[in-house]
């Protein structure tokens, strides 16, 4: 079962309750799935990849032509708050920009939007040993998104039923891929470990440039594990 979100959130230009944010059914984000977001682990009350989450943000941002209205300094600090308001501790924080405006429904960007902002959390539990030790359950879905899957979008629908299809089948992970090789999961990065060497697939854009990857093949160097981006076939997952 889902967590519920904590008690305060930051909407727009201020800190509030959860409860008392109120959004326009003209946003965009609401209508069109037009928004970017990301998800940013908070251990501690410290961010994990923060400058690898805040530079996928921007990259998002100008696949869209959304304008960011606040400075990293400005962002920075409103997790912070937002993470102290809520108790800090371990945290993950999910913030959004949506293409907002009360401008009625229209497929064209118009002049006069803006870029709303949302954030909020939930309480972030680490994995356990046992799942560490002896893993979950995932299956195999055919990635049916679309073609720009680079863009962290709001637009999650084809994720939302492959995870959906694999809850179904009392698995944690729906394992998606095209043409017969690996592109990511529905809500998850995916490599492998084959004869010793950590592989993960190329990027391009039909999968998104993953931070949690990134940190992987980081530590992988620092410990002197081989790591290697390359095609990934279904066939050596199985």
């Amino acid at each position: 079962m889902a967590q519920k979100p904590l008690p305060y959130a930051w909407h727009e230009t201020q800190l509030m309750p959860l409860e008392d944010v109120r959004i326009s059914p003209f946003d965009r984000g609401y209508l069109f799935g037009d928004g970017v977001y990301e998800v940013i682990p908070f251990y501690d009350a410290q961010p994990v990849g923060l400058d690898e989450h805040l530079d996928r943000l921007c990259l998002s941002l100008d696949a869209i032509a959304l304008e960011m209205p606040h400075s990293r300094d400005t962002l920075i600090s409103i997790f912070n708050d937002v993470v102290a308001a809520n108790g800090g501790g371990h945290q993950s924080l999910y913030l959004q920009y949506s293409r907002s405006g009360d401008i009625g429904r229209d497929h064209v960007y118009p002049d006069q939007a803006y870029a709303s902002l949302f954030v909020m959390c939930h309480a972030l539990t680490p994995p356990t040993s046992d799942t560490y030790l002896l893993g979950k359950s995932a299956v195999l879905a055919q990635d049916t998104r679309w073609l720009r899957c680079d863009i962290k979008s709001t637009s999650l629908l084809a994720n939302v039923m492959s995870k959906e299809a694999a809850a179904k089948a009392g698995a944690i992970e729906a394992i998606l891929h095209r043409d017969g090789f690996i592109t990511e999961g529905s809500t998850s990065a995916i490599g492998i470990v084959s004869n010793g060497t950590l592989k993960a697939p190329p990027l391009d854009t039909t999968l998104l440039p993953s931070v949690t990857r990134t940190l992987t093949f980081e530590v992988a160097e620092a410990l002197g594990i081989p790591a290697i981006e390359g095609p990934v076939s279904v066939d050596e997952c199985l």
